[in-house]
Protein backbone atom coordinates (compact mmCIF):
# COMPACT_ATOMS: atom_id res chain seq x y z
CA UNK A 1 0.00 0.00 0.00
CA UNK A 2 0.88 3.68 -0.96
CA UNK A 3 2.08 5.80 2.01
CA UNK A 4 -0.03 8.91 1.81
CA UNK A 5 2.24 11.98 2.18
CA UNK A 6 0.63 15.38 3.43
CA UNK A 7 0.95 18.62 1.60
CA UNK A 8 2.71 21.09 3.79
CA UNK A 9 1.59 25.08 3.60
CA UNK A 10 2.53 27.76 5.03
CA UNK A 11 0.15 30.80 5.32
CA UNK A 12 1.39 34.30 5.98
CA UNK A 13 -1.17 37.02 6.49
CA UNK A 14 -1.44 39.46 9.19
CA UNK A 15 -5.34 39.10 9.91
CA UNK A 16 -6.33 36.05 12.13
CA UNK A 17 -9.41 35.60 10.69
CA UNK A 18 -8.09 35.33 6.78
CA UNK A 19 -5.29 32.47 8.54
CA UNK A 20 -8.33 31.10 10.59
CA UNK A 21 -10.50 30.77 7.33
CA UNK A 22 -7.61 29.35 5.47
CA UNK A 23 -6.98 26.77 8.11
CA UNK A 24 -10.22 25.63 7.98
CA UNK A 25 -10.40 24.92 4.16
CA UNK A 26 -7.22 23.62 3.37
CA UNK A 27 -7.13 21.14 5.87
CA UNK A 28 -10.75 20.06 4.72
CA UNK A 29 -9.02 18.92 1.57
CA UNK A 30 -5.98 17.30 3.31
CA UNK A 31 -2.99 19.86 3.56
CA UNK A 32 -1.20 20.35 6.74
CA UNK A 33 -1.74 23.90 7.29
CA UNK A 34 0.78 26.25 9.44
CA UNK A 35 0.29 30.09 9.90
CA UNK A 36 2.77 33.00 10.64
CA UNK A 37 1.30 36.04 11.31
CA UNK A 38 4.11 38.35 9.00
CA UNK A 39 7.01 37.77 6.59
CA UNK A 40 9.73 37.93 9.50
CA UNK A 41 7.56 35.11 11.11
CA UNK A 42 7.22 33.06 7.85
CA UNK A 43 10.98 33.24 7.07
CA UNK A 44 11.66 31.53 10.09
CA UNK A 45 9.49 28.90 10.10
CA UNK A 46 10.23 28.23 6.42
CA UNK A 47 14.12 28.05 7.33
CA UNK A 48 13.26 26.04 10.80
CA UNK A 49 11.11 23.74 8.41
CA UNK A 50 14.13 22.87 5.94
CA UNK A 51 16.56 22.75 8.21
CA UNK A 52 14.46 19.75 9.92
CA UNK A 53 14.21 18.17 6.40
CA UNK A 54 10.77 19.04 6.60
CA UNK A 55 9.99 21.64 4.17
CA UNK A 56 6.98 23.23 3.13
CA UNK A 57 5.46 22.33 -0.46
CA UNK A 58 3.67 25.85 -0.98
CA UNK A 59 3.75 29.40 0.54
CA UNK A 60 0.87 31.39 0.44
CA UNK A 61 1.29 35.16 1.65
CA UNK A 62 -0.30 38.12 2.04
CA UNK A 63 2.12 41.02 -0.32
CA UNK A 64 1.15 43.83 2.31
CA UNK A 65 1.72 44.05 6.23
CA UNK A 66 0.62 46.81 7.67
CA UNK A 67 2.85 46.12 11.01
CA UNK A 68 5.90 44.12 9.69
CA UNK A 69 7.47 42.56 6.59
CA UNK A 70 5.15 41.88 3.64
CA UNK A 71 5.26 38.70 1.40
CA UNK A 72 7.67 40.63 -1.39
CA UNK A 73 10.46 41.16 0.84
CA UNK A 74 9.55 37.62 2.68
CA UNK A 75 9.90 36.00 -1.02
CA UNK A 76 12.94 37.70 -1.45
CA UNK A 77 14.34 36.17 1.56
CA UNK A 78 13.14 32.94 0.73
CA UNK A 79 14.64 33.07 -2.66
CA UNK A 80 17.72 33.55 -1.06
CA UNK A 81 17.61 29.93 0.80
CA UNK A 82 15.91 28.26 -1.86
Amino acid sequence: MEEVVAVKVLVMDDEEDIRELLIEALTRYGYEVETARDGAQAVEMYNNAREQGQPYNVVLMDLIVLDGMGGYEALQKLKEMD
